[in-house]
């Protein structure tokens, strides 16, 4: 497949069996210290013409029965609203079955959204939204310089979740370093507590392809500082939310819904990482 896509794909672990449909390349944002997962690419979007070129060489890589579709690169959501309409025609034009899709969002791309908007997606197929809340204290959202602010990210997902959209969220453990551990833990249990997402997901800061490892407070984060941040985030965590932490980066995959498999995750994290 590597000659219909640019560049190295990247998608959330619940889409690993869907149609990865291009419809950016690379991410709108791209500032994030944390992040290197489109470093190498410029970002653009796919214009009709191109998009449609794309979409008849995915069917020489996809089965024709195909249901679930992720529109790629990073947070697709950014283009305007008619546009991912009319891609995701174009891709049921060639895929009949499928009839649940789903991108990559954040706060800033969702604000670009009219109520309506949100509510035409949903209506036209959109099913989950996959927001990267990373840490819901703002001095870390900051430190990393992600462009959302707490109350943003809360705001922006509720009228997500208002518009019929499933939204999964996902936490980055290690973002606040050794020295903000405690504090990233609370807020960003207090935001997901706020939001009461579909879906919380849990991944561990890597550093390949970022300067973070130069910092001390990121070189000397262990798995005991892990583990007891994670501990945490689960212990303060009481909405209704289905929690994963299956992504490669942890240490140790956890799955369970919150508040309901507290006892039990806390008690896997203790002796899974003994």
């Amino acid at each position: 497949m590597h000659d219909i896509y640019e560049g190295t794909l990247f998608r959330p672990p619940a889409e690993a069996a869907s149609l990865i449909a291009q419809l950016t390349i690379g991410c709108p944002t791209n500032t994030c210290r944390f992040c290197a997962m489109y470093a190498g690419k410029q970002y653009r979007v796919r214009d009709e013409h191109a998009f449609a070129r794309h979409c008849d060489d995915l069917v020489r890589a996809y089965p024709p029965d195909i249901a679930r579709v992720f529109l790629a690169d990073g947070d697709s959501l950014m283009v305007p609203v008619n546009h991912i309409l009319s891609s995701m025609n174009a891709v049921r034009l060639r895929f009949p079955s499928a009839r649940r899709f789903s991108s990559y969002s954040s706060a800033v791309s969702i604000k670009t959204k009219s109520d309506d908007d949100l509510r035409a997606l949903k209506a036209a197929g959109m099913h989950t939204l996959y927001l990267g809340i990373e840490s819901g204290e703002a001095a870390t959202l900051t430190r990393m310089q992600k462009r959302s602010s707490p109350e943003d990210i809360v705001l922006q997902s509720k009228r997500a979740l208002a518009a019929g959209l499933r939204l999964s969220v996902t936490v980055i453990v290690g973002l606040g370093g050794v020295s903000r551990s405690h504090e990233h833990a609370v807020e960003s249990a207090r935001i997901v507590n706020a939001i009461v997402p579909t879906y919380t997901n849990m991944l561990v800061l890597m550093h390949r392809g970022t300067d973070l490892l130069s910092e001390a407070d990121f070189a000397e984060y262990t798995t005991d500082h892990y583990r007891r941040e994670l501990s945490e985030f689960i212990a303060r965590v009481e909405c209704t939310t289905i929690f994963r932490a299956n992504h490669a980066s942890n240490y140790l995959p956890l799955e369970g819904r919150l508040p309901r498999d507290r006892e039990r995750l806390v008690a896997l994290l203790a002796h899974g990482l003994q």
